[in-house]
C-alpha cells in the first residue's frame, strides 16, 4: 500500500510542478503512451500445413510447413460478441489486437484452393484446436491443419505406371510378353526390377492411371500410339487392375465404345484399310482420311477408324523390331480414344477425357470399396466459344483437387496454323473446371481459370538454341515436317496432366504429341520409305502458375519465377523446367 500511495503522491508532486503549457504536452505524451501500450496488446502467431502431426510449427526452410493463407480469425468476448477479426496473410501469419480475455475461433469461410471445407483439425495434436481462450496479450498462437485427402496410410506408397512396347500384344510373341504397367514402392531407387508388373496382353498399350485408395485398385486407359498395339478392349477401353503378389489381377472393367460413348468411328462407317479408310500421297508422307464427316468428331469419319493390330489392320506382329508402316494412326495420335483419367478422394467417380469426341466424362461406380459395374455415365463439353484460329480445342489432361475437376486443353493450329517462328501463334493453352463434379449440378465452367498462348521459348529438345527445337508447333500429320537437328525433332504440345503444389499452384504438364507419332528405329514415313527411321527427341515442357488466395486467380511463370500467394518463388532466370527425351521407343 506505501508505494501505491507513493506513486500517487509523486504523480501530484508531478502535476503540481508543471504550468499550463507542460501539462499539454505532458497529457499528448501520456496519451502516445498507453496508445503504443494499447496497440501492442495483441494476439499473434501462424496458421501452418501441418504435415507430420505434431501441432508444431517446424519453420521454413528448415521444414516444408508453410504457412496458409486465407484463414479467418475472429476474437469473441464473454458475451459472444466479435470484437476483432482478420485473415492470415500469405505466410499464415495474423495479429488481432488484445483488449480484454477473448474466445479465438480459426474459421473457413468460402471454400478456396488454398482452404477448403475437407481441411480437418481433429487430428492434429497440441495447439491444433480451432478454438482457442486467450485471457493475456500472447504471440507463437499458431493453429496447424491439414487435409485428410492428400494423405494416405502407408508411409512408403506404391506408384503405379504404364509402359509402352512395340507391337502387337494379342498374338504369340515378345510382345505379348513384355511388361505394360508396373508398380514399386515410392523409396525405389536405381534399376531393381518393379514389384508388382501385368503383361502387354493384358493391357496393351495405355495411358491414364487412376488409384482408388478406398479400394486399393488400379484403372487405366487404352491410348493409341503408333506402332504399339491396343489391348483387347480396344480404344474404348478400361482396365481395372488389383495388385496381387507380384503380379496384378486385371479386370476389363468398362468398355466405352460398347456402352454408346464413342471413342472412335461408329460400327457402320467406311471400313478400315488404304483406299477405304485412308489414302496415301506419292511421297508417302501424309494421309487423307475418307468417309463422310462424323459429327461426333468434326472430321470423315474414316479418320476414327481404328483397324485391328495386325495383318488385314495396322500390320503389326508380335516381335518387337518389326518394321511397320502403321500408317493410319499417325494422325489419330491425341484424337481418337482416351487421354488421362482420374478418380474422387471419395472413389466413388471415375473422369476421363474422350479425345474422339473432345467431350470430359464421369463414370459412378457401384462400390468405392469394392468397384464392380459403373452405375451412371455422364459427359460435359468444352466452351464452344474458345476460337481455335486453324484448329480445335482438344482436351487430355485432368486432377481432382479440392472438390472440383480440373481439365487441361490446347488449340491445336492443325490445319495449317501459325507458330512463333512465323511471328504469331495458333496454339494456346487452357484449364477449365467442372465445380461440383459429384452431384446433378456439376457443371463445366466455360471461362478458363487460366489461359495463355504456346509462343514461348524453351530448352532445345537436342542440340543448343537456334535450331528450332527450342519451340512448339501447330499439330502435325506429315512425316516430313521434322526439324533435321542433327537427330529430330518436332515439338507438338498436348495437355497432357496436371496437379496442384502443397499451396494451391498450378503445375501443368505438356507431352510431345510426335513422340507417340515416331520412334527410335522404326519407319518415318507412311509408304515408301524403305529405311528405319534411327533416333528421334521429344520435348515436352512443365509449366507452374502461382495462385492468388485472396482472388483465386493463377499467374503464369516467368522467366523462372511465379508468386505463390504473395510469396515470390525464383528459381532463376532461364531455370525453366523442359523435359527431354530421346524415344527408345
Amino acid at each position: 500500500m506505501t508505494g501505491i500511495r507513493k506513486r500517487k503522491w509523486t504523480c501530484k508532486r508531478l502535476f503540481n510542478n508543471i504550468n499550463f503549457v507542460d501539462m499539454k504536452q505532458f497529457l499528448f505524451s501520456f496519451l502516445l503512451l498507453t496508445g503504443f501500450c494499447q496497440v501492442n496488446a495483441q494476439i499473434t502467431g501462424t496458421v501452418f500445413r501441418d504435415y507430420n502431426l505434431d501441432g508444431i510449427y517446424q519453420v521454413p526452410p528448415t521444414s516444408n510447413e508453410f504457412g496458409l493463407g486465407g484463414v479467418i480469425i475472429n476474437a469473441y468476448d464473454a458475451t459472444n460478441t466479435v470484437i476483432a477479426t482478420t485473415t492470415s496473410a500469405a505466410d499464415g501469419t495474423y495479429t488481432i489486437p488484445f483488449t480484454v480475455p477473448v474466445r479465438l475461433e480459426f474459421e473457413f469461410s468460402t471454400p478456396t484452393l488454398c482452404v477448403d471445407s475437407n481441411t480437418d483439425f481433429s487430428s492434429v495434436m497440441a495447439g491444433g484446436e480451432n478454438i482457442r481462450f486467450i485471457s493475456a496479450s500472447t504471440s507463437g498462437v499458431n493453429f496447424a491443419v491439414q487435409n485428410p485427402d492428400d494423405y494416405i496410410a502407408q508411409g512408403n506408397p506404391m506408384v503405379f505406371m504404364p509402359k509402352f512396347n512395340r507391337g502387337d500384344p494379342l498374338v504369340p510373341g515378345m510382345s505379348s510378353g513384355l511388361d505394360a504397367f508396373m508398380g514399386f514402392p515410392y523409396s525405389t531407387t536405381g534399376t531393381i526390377a518393379p514389384a508388382i508388373q501385368s503383361s502387354n496382353s493384358q493391357i496393351g498399350s495405355c495411358w491414364g492411371v487412376a488409384y482408388s485408395k478406398q479400394s486399393g485398385k488400379v484403372f487405366t486407359t487404352a491410348f493409341l500410339k503408333r506402332f504399339a498395339g491396343l489391348g483387347p478392349m480396344g480404344s474404348g477401353g478400361i482396365y481395372m487392375l488389383e495388385p496381387t503378389g507380384p503380379s496384378f489381377t486385371v479386370t476389363q472393367f468398362y468398355d466405352m465404345d460398347a456402352n454408346g460413348h464413342r471413342t472412335r468411328a461408329a460400327a457402320s462407317a467406311v471400313p478400315f484399310g488404304l483406299g477405304s479408310s485412308y489414302t496415301i500421297n506419292a511421297t508417302g508422307d501424309q494421309a487423307t482420311y475418307l468417309g463422310p464427316i462424323d459429327p461426333l468428331s468434326g472430321l470423315p469419319e474414316g479418320h476414327g477408324v481404328v483397324g485391328v493390330n495386325g495383318p488385314g489392320g495396322r500390320g503389326l506382329d508380335g516381335t518387337t523390331n518389326g518394321q511397320w508402316y502403321d500408317a493410319a494412326i499417325m494422325d489419330q495420335v491425341g484424337k481418337v480414344g482416351m487421354g488421362d483419367i482420374d478418380i474422387s478422394e471419395d472413389g466413388k467417380f471415375l473422369f476421363l477425357t474422350n479425345l474422339y469426341s473432345r467431350l470430359v466424362y464421369r463414370l459412378e461406380l457401384d462400390n468405392a470399396f469394392n468397384p464392380q459395374s459403373v452405375v451412371q455415365v455422364d459427359s460435359f463439353a468444352l466452351p464452344s466459344t474458345i476460337v481455335a484460329n486453324n484448329g480445335m480445342l482438344r482436351c487430355y489432361g485432368l486432377c481432382y483437387h479440392r472438390g472440383k475437376i480440373f481439365v487441361g486443353a490446347v488449340t491445336t493450329g492443325e490445319f495449317g496454323g501459325q507458330n512463333i517462328l512465323n511471328g504469331a501463334t495458333d496454339l494456346y493453352a487452357y484449364v477449365f473446371e467442372i465445380t461440383n463434379p459429384i452431384l446433378p449440378t456439376a457443371a463445366l465452367n466455360p471461362a478458363p481459370i487460366i489461359t495463355f498462348p504456346l509462343n514461348y521459348l524453351k530448352g532445345a529438345v537436342i542440340g543448343g538454341q537456334g535450331n528450332g527445337s527450342d519451340r512448339w508447333y501447330p499439330w502435325n500429320n506429315n512425316t516430313a515436317a521434322i526439324l533435321p537437328t542433327g537427330e529430330e525433332s518436332l515439338p507438338t504440345p498436348m495437355l497432357s496432366d496436371i496437379e496442384f503444389s502443397d499451396a494451391g499452384d498450378l503445375i501443368m504438364d505438356f507431352c510431345d504429341r510426335s513422340g507417340h507419332q515416331f520412334g527410335f528405329s522404326t519407319r518415318q514415313h507412311l509408304a515408301v520409305d524403305s529405311i528405319d527411321f534411327t533416333f528421334f527427341d521429344i520435348g515436352g515442357d512443365i509449366l507452374i502458375a502461382g495462385i492468388d488466395c485472396n482472388t483465386g486467380q493463377f499467374t503464369l511463370e516467368n522467366n523462372g519465377s511465379f508468386t505463390s500467394n504473395g510469396i515470390v518463388r525464383n528459381g532463376g532466370v532461364g531455370n525453366g523446367e523442359e523435359l527431354v527425351e530421346e524415344s527408345s521407343f
